[in-house]
């Protein structure tokens, strides 16, 4: 399908994306109790603090200041286009909007409680994400004073969110860093090679893709199953050909500093570094998997409707690439079904963002297929960069 089909297909698809409201996740994930990552609250407020401090201060010095203002960049066209307060703040939709259009946008995670509504019966303000109330009572109450107050919240403040966010989530990771380093029967405290590198980070990434069902205390079992990911799976050697090119990016950033004529070793937080840009792109690797699945779908559609008749939907072949055995049930729970017109069909879009084509879940966010609405809106808003525009 070439480039410009897709695209017609997405808007296709937009126009067809429902935001039904859907029944609780908990009937379709994995119970995230077994997923449940210990951060010293100590450590997030003291971190949290100095993300905020340094914005209120204006200071943007070093690699915080350097991710700041990343943040700022990629939040500026939306900020620009959404609604704002008498006072020029935030009102805490357009703030939720902006955080779960960052992060989707630019590393394709979903924040639980802030997920499409097609995916969240509850629509929560910004302050109610589950990561925010588990993990940093201050900041809620922060905002929850802003928001009785009406003030709403600025760009700095909803960026410096965006940036103590980003790094909970990567240290709720380390945790299976650590695994990955003893499942390789190798001590944090020591350097690692290149090989070992590569199968610690295949480790990791594979931990981090099992999400709350990883098994964290069997060595045995992980490698069986990673051995038979290298055998049968070919998304995985896409996968590991994105650590081979990040380890490779990150080696030519470092050349600088590097001495040219030492071994290339590697210590526990030079891995820890190399995993965090893992992570960041990871959503935007495993959405190549999705663009096929929706590729797959719309060859099912051929008059380009944005629906495929039910009885066609469940009737493809063993050899085909996908097989689709989701419940009427659950497809309705998700919006994906479309019961007018006396055929029952199943919506693409719908179908495409529900919670049984999510790669990986954590306590606190799960890797999802990317809206692909997103970035025809995204486009509308560095266009328009206003609330509202008279048609022309």
């Amino acid at each position: 399908m070439t480039s410009g089909h897709f695209r017609g297909l997405v808007i296709t698809m937009c126009g067809l994306l429902i935001p039904t409201v859907a029944a609780s996740k908990q009937h379709f994930l994995q119970s995230k109790a077994a997923a449940m990552r210990s951060v010293a609250i100590q450590d997030v407020e003291a971190r949290l603090s100095a993300s905020f401090a340094a914005t209120l201060r204006g200071e943007r010095s070093g690699p915080l200041g350097l991710q700041l203002d990343k943040i700022e960049a990629a939040m500026w066209q939306t900020f620009q286009a959404v609604p704002k307060t008498s006072m020029g703040r935030l009102s805490p939709v357009a703030s939720r909007h902006m955080i779960r259009n960052y992060f989707a946008a630019t590393h394709g995670w979903i924040i639980n409680g802030l997920e499409q509504h097609v995916m969240n019966t509850n629509v929560t303000d910004l302050h109610q994400s589950t990561i925010l109330l588990d993990r940093v009572p201050q900041l809620v109450e922060d905002l929850l004073f802003a928001k009785r107050a009406g003030h709403g919240l600025s760009l700095t403040d909803v960026v410096a969110m965006a940036a103590a966010l980003e790094q909970l989530i990567f240290d709720e990771t380390l945790e299976l860093l650590e695994v990955a380093y003893a499942f390789n029967m190798r001590q944090p405290s020591g350097l690692l090679n290149g090989k070992d590198l590569h199968d610690i980070l295949d480790s990791y990434l594979l931990l981090f893709e099992q999400g709350s069902v990883a098994n964290l205390t069997n060595p045995e079992r992980h490698h069986y199953i990673k051995r038979r990911r290298l055998g049968q799976d070919t998304n995985w050697h896409d996968v590991r050909m994105y650590v081979q090119d990040t380890v490779k990016n990150v080696e030519y950033m470092q050349k600088d500093v590097r001495n040219p004529f030492a071994p290339l070793v590697y210590s526990f937080d030079q891995v820890a570094h190399i995993s965090e840009y893992l992570i960041h792109g990871y959503g935007r690797v495993q959405d190549a998997e999705c663009r096929g699945m929706a590729q797959a779908l719309a060859e099912l559609d051929p008059e380009g409707s944005g629906r495929i008749p039910l009885h066609i939907f469940y009737s493809q072949p063993y050899t085909a690439d996908y097989q689709f055995k989701e419940t009427a049930y659950y497809l309705q729970q998700v919006g994906a079904m479309d019961e007018g017109g006396g055929v029952p069909s199943v919506r693409i879009a719908n179908y495409v963002q529900g919670p049984s084509n999510c790669m990986a879940h954590s306590s606190y966010y799960s890797v999802c297929c990317l809206v692909a609405c997103d970035g025809l809106m995204r486009d509308l808003e560095g266009s328009i960069r206003a609330p509202q525009v008279l048609p022309e």
